[in-house]
């Protein structure tokens, strides 16, 4: 785990498809970063110091691999069913993004992750008011057009599923909104200077506790050691949400019907059973399965985050998608067996391989023999003899 931003942002790299993948056609963060502080190098993710803290990247990123630190500490957050949400740019002289901001102050409006705005659709019944300053001359306007992106892609196809959402209005803050959003700036800097006391207070208290024998203070519960494989496959908490709103409104869906933001997944013959794609699958929904002497490539299409990664690094260009899933495999979060392929164990060379036949020959043992062939036939021509002759 990395962390940039003052602290107030966490990375998981091991997510990032370009770091799986150098050749990744990716580039979400590059676009929403209005100051330019992510390097992606070879199969690297870097933060450099120019990074404020403004969160576009955790909004862009189908993925994840950016997400707030202090996110879900604080439920009592007044700003989590508040109506009206505003960007800091109406709040009079600077601020610093690198602290969190509450009370239905948004570092820009390309900072809203797309969980965060339907968890605020499906709870408020009035529409949801986003007020922004004027974001045509914003340097943080590459934030503004994720937002876009996330509405054209999702949230627009939802209300013409007819799912039960409050409208999102967005509009341009005038005089008395800038007022407004003053005066939530400075009720934000005071809650935060009372949990600045309380923590110099806990501080304190905790000299004045007596040691433990052993010398070694207890591990909190529910706290577990981060191994090094830890976090490496992660539902995103947006594919979350929208499997959840599915669920809820199971009742309203027409059979049959389908979400266009959700893809089905074709395998081709040219599979080789590599496992590449499952391997390298941030969110777990292509597993493969070893079972009775076959492997079987599982997918759940729900679970998928569209960042195409297993298309990209499949050496044989088998994997395809067709846009469109039945609302009904989204909120069942169905699995099915897209590929299978008999597994053999090679008596020669002990190897494994795999293959769509019952019986097929060790390509490794065959890949060999090809080899000495041409190797023969280099040596003493296309005649093939194996010997010299002697004169």
């Amino acid at each position: 785990m990395l962390l940039c931003g003052m602290g107030k942002i966490r990375i998981s790299p091991q997510l990032c498809t370009r770091a799986k993948f150098s050749r990744s056609g990716c580039r979400q963060c590059l676009l929403a970063c209005p100051v330019h502080a992510i390097e992606l190098g070879d199969r690297s993710l870097i933060i450099t110091s120019r990074c404020i803290g403004c969160e576009c990247c955790v909004a862009a990123c189908p993925n994840e691999v950016f997400s707030l630190v202090a996110e879900g500490e604080d439920s009592s957050q007044p700003d989590q069913v508040q109506s009206s949400i505003y960007c800091s740019k109406l709040v009079p002289g600077k601020i610093d993004l690198s602290k969190p901001l509450t009370h239905g102050i948004v570092p820009c409006i390309g900072s809203l992750p797309l969980h965060s705005l339907l968890n605020r659709s499906a709870q408020v019944r009035e529409p949801i008011k986003i007020i922004t300053a004027d974001c045509d001359h914003c340097e943080m306007r590459a934030g503004y057009l994720t937002f876009e992106k996330a509405g054209r892609e999702i949230l627009s196809p939802l209300v013409s599923l007819k799912v039960p959402l409050a409208s999102i209005i967005v509009r341009k803050g005038t005089d008395r909104d800038k007022r407004e959003a003053g005066k939530r700036y400075l009720a934000c800097k005071a809650h935060q200077g009372e949990k600045s006391a309380l923590g110099r207070r806990d501080f304190l208290l905790s000299l004045r506790r007596v040691a433990s024998p052993s010398g070694r203070d207890k591990k909190p519960k529910g706290i577990e050691k981060e191994g090094p494989g830890s976090g490496e496959k992660r539902l995103p908490v947006w594919i979350s949400a929208l499997i959840a709103l599915f669920r809820n409104n199971r009742e309203k869906f027409a059979e049959g019907e389908k979400a266009p933001f959700f893809s089905e997944m074709e395998i081709n013959d040219s599979c080789t059973g590599c496992e590449v794609c499952a391997s390298l699958c941030p969110t777990g929904a292509l597993r493969g399965k070893s079972a009775q002497e076959r492997f079987h490539l599982e997918w759940t299409p729900s679970h998928c985050s569209g960042c195409d990664l297993c298309e990209e690094v499949c050496p044989e260009h088998a994997i395809h998608f067709s846009p469109g899933l039945p609302v009904q495999k989204i909120y069942e979060e169905t699995s099915a067996i897209i590929k299978s392929l008999y597994e053999y164990h090679c008596p020669e060379c002990r190897r494994e391989y795999r293959s769509r036949d019952s019986q097929v020959p060790c390509p490794y043992c065959q890949k060999q023999a090809e080899l000495i062939q041409d190797y023969a036939r280099a040596l003493y021509g296309k005649t093939g003899k194996t010997s010299f002759k002697n004169e």
